[in-house]
């Protein structure tokens, strides 16, 4: 099931992210063959036939993690091999390299914190699983800080109210400060273990800041 509505069928094979822009009603999504597509949905939440489909972005890697800059229309890809990439979602779809990290770096998950004004204002942050690294820099690259390096095996990382949250593949919720005043110190809080065999996929928050989970079955 897809946000609650019956399930989206799509020719792909390889999706491995996906984001719905609402007030747009597009779907984007990324591929492990290279690509990210955009895809109209109607008013049935189906794909709409009548709008063609649309690669904003070819021959990207591995790109594998999606997130949206409503306020600015950009889009934002994180690829394995240690890049995050910037995509303006108007066309003719301009592309830069926002970070580029060490090809040994494997990025898995990423987040924003969008403010107004200038780039410097807002925030990446993405984990770096060869390293258990939660890292952060700004949008125009700037002041790239490690803000945590005891993030294991993390699938899924979010931003609340300036604390970062992330689920362990082996069952475990945490959460750090997204500012900590020192780079390595930042202290790690459990927020949930012991989920048995049912390996942690993804963690969400919701506006009552109550905390639920999607287990793999």
């Amino acid at each position: 099931f897809f946000f609650g509505m019956p399930k989206l069928v799509l020719e792909d094979i390889s999706v491995t992210d996906l984001l719905y822009q609402s007030d747009t009603s597009t779907l984007f999504y990324a591929s492990e063959e290279g690509y990210i597509r955009k895809v109209k949905l109607d008013n049935d939440h189906e794909v709409d036939e009548s709008v063609p489909k649309e690669d904003i972005a070819t021959n990207l890697g591995n790109p594998c993690q999606l997130a949206i800059d409503s306020s600015r229309q950009q889009l934002y890809v994180a690829i394995r091999l240690g890049k995050i990439l910037r995509i303006d979602l108007a066309p003719p779809y301009r592309q830069r390299l926002i970070i580029q990290r060490p090809s040994r770096s494997r990025v898995e998950s990423l987040t924003l914190q969008v403010n107004s004004g200038p780039l410097r204002n807002s925030y990446l942050f993405w984990v770096e699983t060869d390293s258990n690294k939660i890292m952060r820099s700004t949008f125009s690259a700037s002041d790239t800080q490690v803000i945590s390096s005891e993030a294991v095996w993390t699938k899924s990382l979010l931003l609340y109210n300036n604390d970062l949250y992330w689920s362990e593949y082996l069952g475990q919720i945490c959460k750090t400060s997204a500012f900590p005043a020192t780079a390595y110190q930042n202290e790690k809080f459990l927020i949930h273990s012991n989920l048995g065999t049912n390996n942690l996929l993804s963690v969400q928050l919701s506006s009552a800041t109550r905390i639920t989970t999607r287990s793999k079955l």
